[in-house]
């Protein structure tokens, strides 16, 4: 049986944006995945069946009416099928690494002296704002995130 054009697939987003993020060091947040060593794993990444390894492998997004993506269980890790699953936009939220230096705080980063606050909803990261301080990115990422998706994935911040 002849397989599809992997372009019209519903995975094929997930697949390319994935390898994106690792391979492509001018991609805005390659930083945080290829820049730091992440890689996609041969099985995923190799031709010409890269892409249809990852669809046998992860099998299709659940379909319960929430959106999922991709997401490392270890978030030092590689893209592979042991550390890979399907999570909801809260499950990333809890697993994000801790960006900027020595942050403990879930989507600030530390940029040329100031603080940038994003927050990761529907499947794509907002820009929620630039500050002074990390306290002060923490806290708007407190606040959008209470409003993007309930206080029940609040992190506590230092008050």
């Amino acid at each position: 049986m002849r397989k599809p054009a992997k372009s019209k697939h519903p995975l094929y987003g997930t697949w390319a944006g994935m390898r994106k993020r690792t391979t492509k060091p001018n991609y805005q947040y390659w930083s945080h995945y290829g820049g730091r060593g992440i890689k996609v794993c041969e099985r995923w990444s190799g031709s010409p069946d890269g892409f249809w390894n990852f669809v046998e492998d992860m099998g299709p997004k659940p379909d319960d009416g929430q959106a999922y993506s991709i997401d490392r269980i270890d978030n030092d890790g590689d893209y592979e099928p042991n550390n890979c699953r399907w999570a909801t936009i809260k499950q990333q939220l809890l697993n994000r690494k801790s960006w900027g230096s020595g942050s403990r705080l879930r989507g600030v980063i530390s940029v040329n002296g100031s603080w940038t606050s994003q927050l990761c909803s529907d499947g794509r990261i907002k820009h929620i704002g630039t500050y002074k301080t990390e306290e002060e990115a923490g806290r708007a990422w407190d606040q959008a995130a209470i409003e993007a998706h309930g206080a029940d994935c609040r992190l506590n911040f230092p008050q």
